[in-house]
């Protein structure tokens, strides 16, 4: 598993991978090199170029401070076809891994730092308008 910095990328033939999620900005794109060595990648217009969002990988827009102390959601998404067994297989395995380290409140997935920061009164949790915690 890679970990890309989805926007955008340095190098058209190579993603801007970091060692850690927290290395990259908003978005971040998770990548099985092993089954998909290779990544289209489109040079814009303006010169900037992008990689896919989903398909050979999985798209992760992180939670982002909103108003001070307030954490907004962030979005985990996926588009596997299913003819790609390998793809879906990672698929499956990521969806395992994040609701075995997560905490599910209100139909959101909350991580342990954030859970922590929520229930200590530190930060407040929000779906859009929808406060989620505390």
């Amino acid at each position: 598993m890679r970990i890309i910095d989805s926007v955008p990328w340095e190098r058209g033939d190579l993603p801007s991978t970091r060692e850690s999620m927290a290395d990259c900005g908003k978005l971040v794109s998770i990548w099985n090199s092993d089954t998909h060595p290779v990544l289209p990648s489109e040079i814009r217009t303006n010169g900037k170029i992008y990689g896919p969002q989903v398909g050979p990988v999985v798209q992760w827009v992180r939670s982002v401070e909103g108003p001070p102390g307030a954490l907004q959601v962030g979005r985990w998404a996926a588009s596997v076809d299913q003819a790609d067994a390998s793809m879906a297989g990672f698929v499956k395995e990521l969806w395992r891994l994040l609701t075995l380290h997560t905490f599910r409140e209100k139909g959101f997935f909350i991580g342990e730092g954030a859970l922590a920061l929520a229930n200590s009164g530190e930060i407040n949790l929000h779906a859009g308008y929808l406060r989620v915690l505390p």
